[in-house]
């Protein structure tokens, strides 16, 4: 039960759940296990749920025609992981998700969420709560994309990501960073030119 009160804590940090509520939330909650470089979901797939990362990491990306990978977000522990317009749009995803590390998740329906948006406006409040949040970190990083260099770019990565940077291969950090891993490297080491 550590991870059910993990996404107590989490929502509690939003908002204040009636006790009755909580109780209606638990049995819509599902535990879900994910080795190292596992999909938690691939392009292309249809997605029904929501996922908060209890243990773990993972990050979403784009595959080019070519194969290449251009990463949009890292998760770690403490945030939500889904296919938000896919959910949204009852489309299929437009990126994978995959994990790093094996990775402990409690997941949600999202036609489950949904029913409790009309059961109680609290959660209603929540979901809004959390959308304008991912709202926020998406300006965020298109802000930094449009109007930083490359160098500050990565100083303010690793400035907000101190406590995972360890734990996400260079390649993977430079593809955010929207530069090939030699840039960044010269940029990690500039004395090395």
């Amino acid at each position: 039960m550590e991870s059910f009160d993990k996404i107590k804590i989490f929502i509690s940090q939003m908002i204040q759940i009636p006790p009755p509520e909580w109780l209606h939330l638990v049995p819509l909650l599902k535990i879900k296990h994910i080795l190292k470089d596992t999909y938690y979901f691939k392009q292309g797939d249809s997605v029904y749920e929501i996922g908060f990362v209890v243990k773990g990491l993972l990050y979403n990306f784009y595959t080019k025609a070519d194969g290449e990978e251009l990463v949009k977000y890292f998760i770690p522990e403490g945030k939500l992981v889904a296919a938000y317009s896919s959910l949204i749009l009852n489309q299929p995803a437009f990126y994978s998700c995959k994990t790093l590390e094996d990775t402990t998740l409690v997941t949600i329906q999202y036609s489950d969420l949904l029913n409790l948006y009309k059961r109680n406006a609290c959660w209603e409040k929540m979901g809004r709560i959390n959308a304008e949040k991912q709202y926020i970190e998406k300006e965020l990083r298109e802000y930094q994309f449009l109007a930083h260099s490359a160098l500050e770019r990565y100083e303010f990565f690793v400035k907000e990501n101190k406590h995972i940077l360890n734990r996400i291969p260079q390649y993977l950090i430079a593809s955010y960073l929207g530069m090939s891993p030699v840039s960044l490297s010269r940029i990690r080491n500039p004395n090395n030119k």
